[in-house]
């Protein structure tokens, strides 16, 4: 940039509006670096000639800069509440699941322990024998 004396002369007026945009609203913060720059040298015919037309050009760049921001600030939300939504379903589901599976166990040993044998059970409740047994004898 130092090679292209305009180049670096236009950042450094860019530069001097986001300054200015810290403690003043747009209109002010391009004024005021125009102003800035034409008394030190910046771009100092282009600003003087050209004034009125870099004025609007620069509060349409900022405006479309901030509508960007704005846009991208609502995709991410709407980004954040589907990933959001997504995790509670997974996390219901498997909520479901392990529910259902801690269902199952209990009623094999209610059974069980009511005096039915694990092949009434597993006949009953169309579990396979062996999967009736494991949970029979798994602490709960």
């Amino acid at each position: 940039m130092d090679r292209c004396e305009p180049l670096k002369e236009y950042s450094e007026f860019i530069g001097c509006i986001r300054s200015n945009l810290k403690t003043m609203d747009k209109g002010e913060a391009v004024d005021s670096a125009i102003d800035y720059c034409i008394g030190n040298g910046i771009l100092k015919d282009f600003l003087t000639n050209n004034r009125n037309e870099v004025r609007s050009m620069s509060l349409f760049e900022f405006d479309a800069e901030e509508h960007e921001k704005a846009i991208k600030q609502i995709a991410y939300e709407e980004g954040e509440l589907v990933g959001y939504n997504k995790g509670e379903l997974a996390g219901y589901d498997k909520g479901e699941e392990a529910g259902a599976i801690r269902g199952r166990a209990e009623l094999i040993l209610s059974m069980f322990n009511s005096g039915k044998t694990p092949k009434q059970i597993s006949d009953f409740c169309g579990l396979d024998l062996k999967e009736v047994k494991k949970i029979i004898k798994s602490p709960m």
